[in-house]
């Protein structure tokens, strides 16, 4: 993710097996019997033949079986309410493999430490960026909020860029908690396949006096970031209202979104654009045309150049969205506008060719 260095905004029990399973059975069978015409019926009784490919059944359903257990992924409920994702969605961003649940042939990737155990959840990760849920167990809820004290985070040993939430308790079987981190790119690095190195240090709480300890401790994570690079991408052209910025590109994943515009200001400076009148971008509109606002989460928008010519938007989404079904894009127009009842009055929309 760009370095930004002029506003941040935060508008803050039947299984179907594979096609390539059955297609690989297929062929092997296919194989196994071409040489048994030759070398079965010259040398051996029939009966050898059938058990033969009984043992062939077996092996492969085991195969087939141990390929679809392997492909189901486990989402843990901080990413399904934070994404506000549907049963259909879910499905689609396995099939794109955007999602992960990282381990190794010894099981999860964990640590321990003070009596608490941390592990990888689950992972969400595009070109540009990793929603990583870290599971927890060994705390106590308390009344405050609490949280790690320090994070520190290396992808390919560089440091990077994150934001935290506080941790969440969930009351169920697992009785088990959830912390999400969002993890960012430097200079459009593609971050799929790099090595996430997770540090945290400490558990306590945040308050006016600072952290306050509760559990003294360090947990170590480090695994490989898995994801997909699946996103859409246009070229428009096009002025957003009569504000002088152009918009000359979009690029849109299901979790976030990059908008590239020239305008006609050589200055950030003064009231000619700030973030009380820049037309920031505020949700999409679907082709089935439900519209969702509020969609900017983490990021920023700002010039990009010297010369205060280019500017751009990059954020992550607040909810997961398929680009394939996105009609066009909304915009800030008005400021102050009633959050309970805006209205498309309220913003300016871009159709997306």
């Amino acid at each position: 993710m760009i370095n930004y260095t002029i506003f941040i905004d935060n508008i803050k029990d039947d299984c179907t097996t594979p096609e390539s399973v059955d297609r690989k059975f297929r062929n092997t069978l296919g194989t196994i019997n071409d040489r048994g015409n030759t070398e079965i019926v010259k040398k051996k009784p029939l009966y050898m033949s059938r058990f033969a490919f009984a043992l062939v059944l077996i092996l492969f359903g085991m195969i087939a079986i141990t390929t679809v257990a392997a492909a189901i992924i486990h989402w843990s409920k901080t990413i399904k309410e934070e994404f506000d994702i549907s049963d259909d969605e879910q499905k689609l961003a396995e099939d794109i493999g955007l999602v992960d649940n990282p381990n190794t042939d010894e099981g999860r990737i964990f640590s321990e430490d003070a009596g608490v155990t941390v592990w990888v959840e689950q992972t969400i990760v595009d070109d540009e960026r990793a929603t990583v849920c870290l599971a927890i167990e060994g705390l106590q809820e308390i009344d405050s909020d609490i949280n790690f004290g320090n994070l520190e985070i290396l992808l390919d040993g560089v440091a990077a860029t994150w934001s935290m939430d506080e941790i969440l308790f969930y009351e169920d079987e697992d009785n088990h908690s959830e912390v999400r981190i969002d993890i960012y790119g430097s200079n459009n690095q593609r971050i799929i396949g790099k090595k996430a190195e997770l540090t945290l240090s400490d558990i306590g709480t945040f308050g006016i006096g600072g952290f306050t300890e509760l559990i003294h401790g360090s947990w170590k994570l480090s695994w490989i970031l898995e994801g997909s690079d699946y996103k859409k991408q246009w070229s428009l052209n096009e002025e957003i209202g009569n504000t002088g910025i152009i918009i000359e590109t979009v690029s849109l994943s299901p979790i976030g979104i990059v908008v590239n515009c020239t305008t006609e200001f050589e200055s950030a400076d003064g009231n000619e654009i700030s973030d009380e009148n820049f037309p920031n971008f505020f949700g999409i509109k679907n082709k089935d045309g439900t519209c969702l606002y509020y969609l900017a989460g983490n990021g920023g928008f700002g010039f990009t150049d010297e010369t205060k010519n280019e500017l751009i938007m990059d954020y992550e989404l607040e909810k997961m969205i398929f680009p394939e079904n996105v009609e066009g894009l909304f915009f800030l127009k008005n400021r102050p506008f009633d959050s309970e009842n805006i209205s498309e009055d309220d913003l300016y929309f871009i159709i997306l060719p």
